[in-house]
């Protein structure tokens, strides 16, 4: 459980700054009551498939609620190619994360749990690096000559 909690935790550090980012100025420009109606349809939405029992996700449900309001004022108000990119993303999310579950079942199940729990937390420390390396690398500023 400590291992899943690392693991979210690492994942919302290295990228949910990213994600809020995205959704909040790179899809469209979204006015207050734009915000307010986007937030609005989104909660309706998610209210209604957990009333229904269909799961959801909240993601998914916001960004298809900004993408709305924000193709309210013009279809071209939308940047349809970070879209595109979002909707590759989530495409892409479901096979990988099924890749990952397998590698990590397989991890657990070795007969030995002290190689498995090293294995495992050898991964996690990758991953963090790999992170940090990507987060430090963008946040560099860029200039042109000496």
């Amino acid at each position: 459980m400590l291992a899943a909690q690392a693991a979210i935790a690492l994942g919302t550090l290295s990228g949910g700054w990213r994600i809020v980012r995205t959704l909040g100025t790179k899809i469209t420009a979204l006015r207050p009551i734009g915000g307010f109606s986007a937030e609005s349809a989104a909660a309706s939405s998610i209210y209604l498939a957990t009333f229904l029992g269909v799961p959801v996700s909240t993601t998914h449900t916001i960004t298809g609620a900004i993408v709305g309001a924000g193709s309210t004022r013009r279809l071209s108000a939308v940047r349809w190619g970070v879209a595109r990119r979002i909707v590759w993303a989530w495409i892409i999310t479901i096979p990988a994360a099924a890749l990952v579950a397998a590698v990590a079942y397989w991890v657990v199940t070795l007969p030995n749990h002290i190689l498995a729990a090293v294995l495992v937390a050898a991964a996690l420390l990758g991953l963090a690096a790999l992170a940090t390396r990507r987060q430090a690398r963008r946040r560099q500023p860029v200039s042109a000559g000496a």
